[in-house]
């Protein structure tokens, strides 16, 4: 017997990592397959494909030549053993193959009868572990061993697919009990029934079947990176229970959303409880319900831009069995508005985003009622935004038939329907649905004899007429030139016709039986004819229009001639009406006289009044609360179709006129809204309650207290709450009302809000970057109890303002708040010392000490009581070039209290809960201010007025040892009284007290309206002195003001002012600088 010949000696040389990408390269050349009758897998990511050719071993084949290439090949390539433990239905095959795969990832596809024999059941928990790509036919009464799906963790699964045989064919819906967890699963793929899973890896769903919806709904909570979404159908659970979803589910990564064969409501509830971007592609193809079509198609998810469900096809098929029709309405995007060519606009180019199917009963006339099938599935608003209208035909069907209804009955409904389509500007007609031209025509009939009926479509610019198959007769092009003509004389010429087709250049004669054809002349109407395209159907396209009812400029022009009157001459209300913010809208009320504004044009001629009314919503969208009449708000609302609606109800006159509750769609299209708001209004006006404003991007409100109550005299609260996915900006004053906005960037709240309902709002505005809150209190609910907040990140935030802080509670928001360390904490005027302290640790934290390195100390005096309030304001110390030291102080932190009656102290009280020792030290620049530059009366003194409370300052004082520049004026000299004390006492042998300020360089002494005493500017010159003889002197001396010029003497009663000699003054310091206003005297002109 001859042996079987050894490798060449070529092949034996190689190393064996050649050899092992040599099986590799061949099993992706010929892959080992079983029996013919195996079905192949569906899967893309399976690696090998199954079973067009018999059996084979493939690349194994390879290990059975010689001994070192089985070795190899059983030794080295457990991978590709994982990939065909499922080919050969055989026990032997199946344990061999799984043995030599060690633990390498599998592809398990058992979905073969005879392999599913073969293999030992239940499936060994290692391979459940390592199986990478499962594809299995299921079913809830296999036994218990072979349900592997019961509970199961499958660690390394990237692709599923499941089948429900035994539910093929059917519509219920079959849930087998189990959960699938697999947190690297990629696609998942099932039909015939519904396995509930945790994915949180997930890209791709397919749910081939009937599933309830809540069960999908739990499943789905588990994928954040859900990509594509495949549903055939939901439906409700069994059991009727109301289910409501607090939280809903959010898929901030899904590109696209298909429904197949939705029927029930339970579609909607699904989408309701959804959060996808606008950006998500959304199909629903063969709807079998008009209501369900209808809330999907006017969903506020589906329904983020117009454009995407601009244009209608209808179209017909009869069943060649039955013999009865199937209307068909498809809602997609028109996606040739660029393209100058009609060839193929509506035929190729639409795909059915939105697809209702519905077939009539046998032996009824017009039973697949047309006219109520679009009114039940078009809201009026979905009807206003279609553009483009096409009747087609599918003629490569033999089975396509005219959707138009046969009866007049049927065609009169049908055209008292189409009334809702009235912003139609492009019209496809093909032979079968000429009638349709028929029906525009007896409108525009209509209208010309004074009928109340408007005419259809009138904003048609365009009609396409697709003539193939057959040639129109000489009465159906008469009503084509009837129409063109009627638009003529009624001002409002079409723009284009289009003639495309093989049989639209001859027509058949009605009466004439010798002429088999007419020739069709463009001729009487003066039409373009252009060039055809190349193809050899000789298509006919008139480009531009020919006729209009005066030479003026296109419509374009004008629109944009409107647009600019709008910003110049807005309309306005009445005077009494307070004008808008132009902040954020497009146009400003001003002048106090009502006005039409750019509405005058549309009363001049027909052309412009057609144009201005038709062509421009947004206008009107603009101004549908100016003039409080309820004719004026009823027609600028219509005339506003669907563009976005700046509304104003801050008007008790336009709140009367309006009609209560607002309509749904205007809450919906609001794109601002000002109004004032209580709790007592009735419920119908009580829009805010629940209220979902979709478009909505500004929002102003206030609460109205009523006459002469104050907002801080009495707490109101309003039970409501708002969600503006798109808002950006929203103001509430006098109270508040929760919201969800994820897109805000600005909130003003005049109001003292619970801390913990304002955090739990805030969790919501990632992007939110200016924060404005006038204080905030404690929850008297116990549920809302401050154990159980949550920090809150705002990683864009800029500034952050506490207008009026006063209750600790402040304190706690902001420890709730995760913020950049670059934004501001600004509170202009708090109440509380405890708060101040709070507010300024933070901002010593997050930010550079020199932003609050000036104290300014001022105090005001009650005009009716007398009482005194003392402030302390910290802020950035800002020098100008040119008035180094005149500076704006603007309050970045603010404390104010009122002084208590007998009180000689309470400066030194409030300094001391005011700043903490390190907060003390950042102070570089300290102000005691009472006058201005020019000797107005701004406040009073500060100072303590009793001898033991300036003593108890001067302690206080202490704590301010980085001080490097004071400033003083008339009424804040004993400051520096305190300051030649404290240098005296440090002089002393046995003193261990360091004088005030030890870091001083510059004093600045500012005296306006009253002359400073001959003591007083003794006081300044012994400061000098002492610190020169310590050996520190100060390095400058700032005179400034009107009263500097010269000084009241103490004890010459005939003399009454001395002249200031700066002479001895500047031997004592580094340089004096003499902001006085020159040589001549000053003070006596202001005295």
């Amino acid at each position: 017997m001859n042996s079987l010949p050894g490798p060449r000696p070529t092949l034996a040389g190689l190393p064996d990592d050649i050899i092992c990408e040599l099986f590799k390269a061949l099993e992706t050349l010929d892959a080992p397959h079983g029996p013919l009758y195996r079905r192949s897998s569906r899967l893309a990511h399976l690696e090998f494909e199954h079973g067009q050719r018999g059996p084979s071993l493939g690349w194994i084949k390879l290990t059975h030549i010689c001994r070192r290439l089985r070795n190899i090949g059983i030794g080295y390539l457990p991978a590709l053993w994982g990939r065909v433990v499922c080919v050969f239905p055989n026990a032997h095959a199946w344990k061999t193959i799984l043995a030599r795969s060690r633990s390498a990832p599998l592809v398990l596809d058992i979905r073969d009868p005879g392999l599913r024999a073969a293999i030992s059941w239940p499936l060994p928990a290692h391979a459940l572990a390592r199986a990478r790509a499962i594809s299995d036919i299921i079913h809830s009464e296999h036994p218990l061993s072979r349900r592997w799906w019961t509970d199961a963790t499958l660690p390394s699964l990237e692709f599923i697919e499941l089948s429900n045989d035994s539910e093929l064919g059917t519509h219920r819906p079959s849930h087998c009990t189990g959960h699938i967890c697999a947190p690297k699963l990629l696609t998942y793929t099932i039909s015939g029934g519904f396995v509930p899973f945790h994915a949180q890896s997930l890209r791709s769903l397919l749910v081939g079947h009937q599933v309830l919806w809540t069960k999908l709904l739990d499943s789905l909570r588990s994928c954040p990176l859900l990509e594509t979404l495949i549903v055939f159908n939901t439906c409700e659970p069994s059991d009727l229970t109301p289910v409501v979803v607090e939280v809903p589910v959010l898929l901030p990564c899904l590109k696209y959303f298909e429904l197949v064969l939705p029927s029930d409501d339970s579609v909607c509830k699904l989408i309701d409880s959804l959060c996808i971007p606008l950006t998500t592609k959304v199909q629903c193809l063969y709807c079998r319900s008009p209501a369900v079509f209808r809330q999907l198609l006017s969903h506020r998810q589906l329904r983020n831009k117009p454009a995407f469900s601009d244009m209608l096809r209808v179209s017909a098929m009869r069943c060649p069995t039955a013999g009865t029709r199937s209307l068909s309405l498809v809602v997609a995007e028109f996606r040739t508005r660029e393209s100058t060519s009609y060839k193929d606009f509506l035929i190729r180019n639409a795909c059915a985003d939105f697809r209702l199917v519905m077939r009539e009963e046998p032996g009824v006339v017009d039973a697949a009622d047309l006219a109520g099938m679009i009114e039940d599935a078009f809201s009026p608003s979905a009807a206003l935004d279609i553009r483009v209208l096409a009747f087609h035909e599918d003629l490569d069907r033999i089975d396509s038939v005219s959707p138009i209804p046969n009866s007049l009955d049927g065609r009169e409904r049908f055209g008292a329907a189409l009334q809702a389509f009235a912003g139609v500007t492009i019209l496809y007609v093909q032979r079968q649905s000429i009638q349709i031209l028929e029906l525009l025509r007896i409108s525009l009939e209509r209208v010309e004899i004074g009928s109340n009926v408007d005419a259809l479509f009138p904003e048609l610019q365009t009609i396409v007429l697709d003539i193939t198959t057959e040639r129109l007769k000489e009465s159906q092009w008469r009503v084509v030139t009837d129409l063109l003509s009627f638009r003529w004389t009624g001002g409002r010429p079409l723009e284009r016709l289009v003639l495309m087709g093989t049989h639209l250049c001859h027509m058949s004669p009605d009466r004439n039986p010798g002429v088999t054809k007419l020739r069709i002349s463009l001729g009487p109407v003066k039409w373009a004819r252009l060039p055809t395209c190349g193809e050899a159907n000789g298509d006919l396209l008139v480009k531009y229009p020919t006729f209009y009812a005066t030479p003026d400029s296109p419509n374009d022009i004008i629109c944009e001639l409107f647009k600019a009157l709008a910003t110049i001459d807005a309309p306005r209300g009445l005077p009494l009406r307070r004008s808008l913010n132009p902040a954020y809208l497009e146009f400003e009320y001003g002048k106090p006289s009502p006005s039409l504004g750019w509405i005058i044009l549309t009363h001049i001629c027909r052309r412009l009044r057609n144009i201005g009314i038709g062509y421009l919503p947004a206008l009107w969208g603009r101004v549908v609360c100016v003039f409080p009449s309820a004719h004026a708000w009823k027609t600028t609302l219509a005339r506003s179709r669907s563009a976005p609606l700046v509304l104003d109800t801050r008007d008790a006159g336009v709140r009367a006129v309006m009609s209560w509750p607002l309509p749904a769609h205007a809450m919906v299209r609001a794109r601002s809204i000002r109004g004032v708001v209580h709790p007592q209004q009735p419920v119908g006006h009580q829009w805010w309650s629940d209220a979902n404003l979709p478009s909505c991007k500004f929002l102003d409100l206030s609460y109205d207290y009523g006459i002469g109550s104050r907002a801080g005299s009495r707490r109101l609260e309003l039970t409501g709450h708002i969600s503006a996915p798109v808002l950006v900006n929203y103001e509430i004053r006098g109270g508040f009302i929760p919201f969800h906005a994820q897109s805000l960037q600005c909130l003003s709240v005049s109001y003292s809000v619970v801390w913990t309902m304002l955090l739990d709002c805030l969790q919501s505005c990632p992007l939110l970057e200016s924060l404005t809150v006038l204080d905030t209190c404690e929850s008297s609910e116990p549920e809302s109890a401050p154990e159980k907040a949550t920090a809150t990140a705002l990683p864009r935030l800029k500034r952050i303002s506490l207008s009026e802080p006063s209750d600790d509670s402040v304190c706690k928001l902001l420890d709730h708040l995760i913020i950049p360390l670059e934004a501001k904490v600004d509170g202009p005027w708090c109440r509380s010392p405890t708060v101040f302290r709070h507010l300024l640790t933070l901002r010593k934290l997050r930010s550079d000490p020199a932003s609050h390195d000036m104290l300014r100390v001022s105090a005001t005096r009650c005009p009716t009581d007398g009482t005194r309030y003392l402030s302390l304001a910290v802020s950035e110390y800002w020098r100008g070039e040119e008035t180094p030291y005149i500076w704006l102080a603007f309050t970045e932190l603010g404390l104010s209290r009122r002084e208590q009656p007998g009180d000689t102290a309470e400066l030194v009280g409030l300094l001391e809960d005011a700043f903490s020792p390190s907060a003390a030290l950042d102070i570089r620049v300290l102000v005691f201010h009472d006058r201005d530059n020019c000797g107005r009366i701004v406040g009073v003194g500060s100072l303590p007025n009793s001898p033991d409370g300036l003593e108890r300052l001067g302690v206080a004082l202490r704590a301010f040892a980085g001080v490097v520049l004071l400033h003083v004026q008339r009424q804040s000299i004993p400051v520096l009284e305190l300051l030649r004390a404290s240098l005296e006492r440090a002089e002393e042998a046995d003193s261990n007290t360091e004088a005030l300020f030890p870091e001083l360089q510059t004093i600045v002494l500012n005296i306006v309206a009253e002359r400073l005493e001959e003591s007083q500017w003794r006081v300044v010159m012994d400061i000098l002195a002492h610190r020169k003889a310590s050996g520190r002197p100060v390095a400058r001396l700032v005179l400034m003001g009107t009263h500097l010029c010269h000084m009241s003497p103490d004890r010459d009663p005939g003399v009454t002012k001395l002249r200031i000699a700066i002479g001895p003054a500047k031997k004592l310091v580094g340089e004096v600088v003499d902001l006085r206003g020159g040589k001549r005297c000053t003070c006596g002109k202001y005295c």
